[in-house]
């Protein structure tokens, strides 16, 4: 990341004197800082072969985003969204690789999506179960598209089956359960199945703080590369290509 090397009180008067006219609330970027930050985050990704998903939630005003999009170059792949409003408000701005992290069962989402995807975008979403798909197979067809699902695959981490550390993010939790989701998606008119998610929280949502917590992060990190591995092996077994395996925030 950059380092900072102005004072901090100095820094912090020249923000000050600079928004001193701004009416409040308002927000300052220091955008040397903002593209110093994407230079550190995408260098270790450059000739890997692996791509990143910029995560809209997080960063929520559309010109950092495309900013940030842009400063990543051919790193980025697409964006991960936050709603279904707000995926399709970036399918209208020209994106076209985008994925909604959340699950919704919503008709006026679906319809959302599936609009989205009708404008040429492939606007993906993610599901946990099979009550999900309904509502976005009936758009799908009402728009005579394929709506692009990927399902969220629980990597928390349960040592010896006896505690659970992580969020609880999904039912799915064995490749079997992955499987038999996607083959239900495979076969409903208006979906098709576009991949998988899986996102270590306890990983990368956890600050590395501590003997302690170093330890369950490594002994979780070789869990979850094992949890993936069956998956994938699994989806390939079964002849259900991947086009997306979002592996999580690490």
């Amino acid at each position: 990341m950059l380092r900072v090397t102005e004072d901090p009180r100095a820094r912090w008067d020249r923000f000050r004197a600079l928004t001193r006219a701004e009416p409040l609330p308002c927000a300052l970027v220091d955008l040397d800082a903002l593209e110093a930050n994407v230079r550190a985050v995408t260098a270790p990704l450059r000739g890997s072969g692996k791509t990143l998903r910029i995560a809209t939630k997080s960063v929520r005003c559309p010109d950092l985003v495309t900013r940030i999009r842009d400063a990543a170059g051919d790193v980025a792949r697409g964006l991960m969204t936050y709603t279904a409003a707000e995926t399709a408000y970036w399918a209208e701005r020209g994106e076209r690789d985008l994925l909604l992290a959340y699950p919704t069962a919503r008709a006026a989402d679906a319809e959302a999506l599936a609009r989205a995807n009708a404008s040429g975008a492939t606007a993906a979403v993610v599901v946990d179960s099979p009550e999900q798909l309904q509502p976005l197979a009936v758009a799908g067809r009402a728009q005579k598209v394929q709506l692009p699902v990927v399902l969220e695959v629980d990597v928390s981490w349960r040592p010896l089956g006896l505690v659970h550390i992580g969020v609880r993010r999904s039912p799915l939790r064995s490749a079997d359960d992955v499987v038999s989701l996607a083959r239900q998606v495979s076969r409903t008119e208006g979906l098709r199945f576009h991949g998988i998610m899986a996102y270590e929280a306890q990983i990368a949502g956890v600050p590395d703080d501590g003997a302690a917590v170093r330890v369950m992060k490594n002994r979780s990190t070789s869990d979850v590369a094992h949890t993936r591995a069956r998956v994938a092996g699994a989806l390939r077994d079964a002849g259900l290509a991947a086009t997306v395996f979002n592996g999580g925030g690490t």
